[in-house]
This record gives structure tokens, C-alpha cells and sequence, in this order.
């Protein structure tokens, strides 16, 4: 997926070049079709200013949000979005759901995303999704958000930039980016591509601490700008399975406890979809969810949404104070 350049980035308030529309053979079992619409998101295009009246939710994480190996319309935000919108009364103000996620993030890049990008689309509720792996990808030197802003600039350059930007419509150049993605794929192993890291970091207390102090100054920005919080926990396929602890979890409801923090955690709705026959992770090719698992997922946020008041049209102060979490 090509990247834009920085005056690009800078005047979109998404971070993909947009109108970009390719299918992905990284796992050539696996294709999906992406397309990027004009405001550098993943999915369908929407207004860039918001409707009067419309429910604007923005769904920030990494590529589980983001949906490798599912098509753009079965990826977690489009599926909510339709639910959302087959709830409406007729004639109600629209619903839009942008999809936020990008492959590799964390809570660090979330909140950098919101910061510097989210004010721009309004959201009124901002739903955050916790990946297993998001505690030990705390460790990384350098945030995700921050590498590609890099590239951004590098593409921008006088000297580089425009040699960046014809190679990057050859076959040569696509044929070696594919590999170095299939490279980087197939030395996570199955367990990484699970998303399996939370379990793993139960040593790393101080990565914990900060994904604390992370949450915390995450609900403190959205407050201050009266949006609503969802934290969204997804399980690993092996906890779904029964073969890893939920220590994650754990901590995780307790942070959001101490913190006021609207949670939900989608363990219960994954098993229920294994129970009847249905797969809900592609392992053994894979770790990220199904179609079905997105499907799944959207249904029991939206349930939860609903359950939060979080579906309510704006008021005139805005979309309302943080419900705190049952």
C-alpha cells in the first residue's frame, strides 16, 4: 500500500495515499481487495464535514481494525456501520463509521492519530481496539505513526522523492515490496500473526504502567472534547480456544474500571461463533479474524454502543460526558 507524500498527509485526515484500490495476495490463499478513499481511510468514501445530525464513530487500532484478508465492506467498521445504519429510523441523519485502524499501531500511535488527525472528522464516539500484541509493541524504539510520517517525507524530498514515486508504479518495485510484506509475515510465526504478545508481556510490568498512563491520557483528550469512549478488547485465537490465560484482560478491566473507561470484550461473542461451527480466526493460515468474526464483533459493539447510550444524536454540547464502565 503506497503512502502519500507529506503535503498529502498534511492535507488529509487520513494517512493513506488516497485512491489507491488494489487486492492484496500476501497470502495468496487469503486475497482481499482494498480500496482507499479520497481522505486517505480505508473503505467508502464519506462527507469530509460532517452531516447535521449524523453519528460519526471513528475505529482506531491495528490491522484488526484495519482488516487484512477480509474485503474492505467485511472489515469490523464497515459491518458496524451497516448495522448501525439498519437500526436507524427512516429518514434518520446517516451514520458513519471510519475506519482508523493501520498495521502496526498501538495505543502510543492512537493517540498521536487523535491529537493531530481525528479533530479534523468529528467523531462522536471513538471506539479503541486492544490487540494482544499492543503491550510489547509498546517496546519499539519508535512509533509506527512516526515511521510513516518519515516515508512521507522521504517522498517529499527534491532528491529522492520523485525517483519514489515512479518506481512505486512499476512492476520491479510492487514485486519487491510484496516479498519484503511476505518476509516480514512469515517471520512473525503463527503465534505473532495471533496477536498473541499480551500473555507474553506479564514481565514487563513497566510496559503495562504506560499502556495505563496511555488509556488514561487518551479518555482525558477525548473528554475534553466531549466524545465518547469505547475500549474494545479482542482476544487471541488461542484464549477463544482455551489455551491462554486472560491475564490481559484482567488488567485491562481493571485499568478501564479505575479509569471510568467504557469497556467491552469480545471473548464471549468469538466463542459463540466457534460454538456454532463457525471459525472465527483464520488460524492455522492465519490469526486475524474471519469475515464471520468481524461479523461477530461489529454486532456485539454495536450492541454495546446501544447498551452505553453512545447512539444518541449530538445535543447542543456535543455528544455527552463518558458513561462510566459497568
Amino acid at each position: 500500500m503506497r503512502s502519500p507524500d507529506l503535503e498529502t498527509l498534511d492535507s488529509i485526515p487520513g494517512l493513506f495515499e488516497p485512491g489507491q484500490e488494489f487486492v492484496d495476495r500476501i497470502l495468496p490463499d487469503l486475497p482481499y481487495h482494498v480500496r482507499i478513499n479520497s481522505l486517505g481511510f480505508r473503505g467508502a468514501e464519506f462527507p469530509r464535514r460532517k452531516e447535521p445530525g449524523a453519528l460519526r464513530i471513528l475505529c482506531l487500532g491495528d490491522s484488526y481494525t484495519f482488516g487484512p484478508y477480509v474485503d474492505d465492506d467485511q472489515a469490523l467498521p464497515a459491518v458496524l456501520g451497516r448495522v448501525l445504519s439498519a437500526s436507524r429510523r427512516p429518514g434518520a441523519p446517516p451514520v458513519d463509521v471510519i475506519n482508523g485502524g493501520a498495521n502496526g499501531f498501538t495505543l502510543a500511535d492512537e493517540l498521536a492519530f487523535l491529537t493531530t488527525k481525528s479533530p479534523e472528522v468529528q467523531p462522536d464516539v471513538v471506539i479503541v481496539a486492544f490487540t494482544q500484541n499492543d503491550i510489547l509493541d509498546l517496546a519499539r524504539s519508535r512509533l509506527q505513526i512516526d515511521m510513516m510520517r518519515d516515508h512521507a517525507r522521504l517522498k517529499s524530498s527534491f532528491a529522492v522523492g520523485p525517483a519514489i514515486k515512479l518506481l512505486q508504479h512499476t512492476a520491479l518495485f510492487n514485486g519487491m515490496q510484496r516479498f519484503a510484506a511476505w518476509v516480514k509475515v512469515r517471520r512473525q510465526g503463527p503465534r505473532a500473526q495471533a496477536g498473541e504478545g499480551g500473555a507474553g508481556a506479564g514481565d514487563r510490568p513497566e510496559l503495562w504502567e504506560r499502556y495505563r498512563a496511555l488509556l488514561a491520557e487518551t479518555a482525558r483528550v477525548l473528554e475534553s472534547r466531549d466524545v465518547r469512549f469505547l475500549l474494545v478488547v479482542w482476544p487471541s485465537a488461542r484464549q477463544v480456544a482455551g489455551q491462554d490465560p486472560f491475564t490481559p484482560q484482567e488488567r485491562l478491566s481493571r485499568f478501564a474500571k479505575d479509569l471510568g473507561i467504557a469497556s467491552l470484550d469480545l471473548v464471549e461473542a468469538l466463542r459463540g461463533l466457534e460454538a456454532a461451527g463457525v471459525p472465527a480466526f483464520l488460524v492455522p493460515r492465519d490469526g486475524h479474524p474471519t469475515a464471520s468474526g468481524y461479523e461477530a464483533a461489529a454486532r456485539a459493539v454495536a450492541a454495546r454502543l446501544s447498551e452505553l447510550g453512545f447512539l444518541g444524536l449530538r445535543d447542543g454540547k456535543g455528544a455527552g460526558a463518558m458513561v462510566p464502565a459497568s
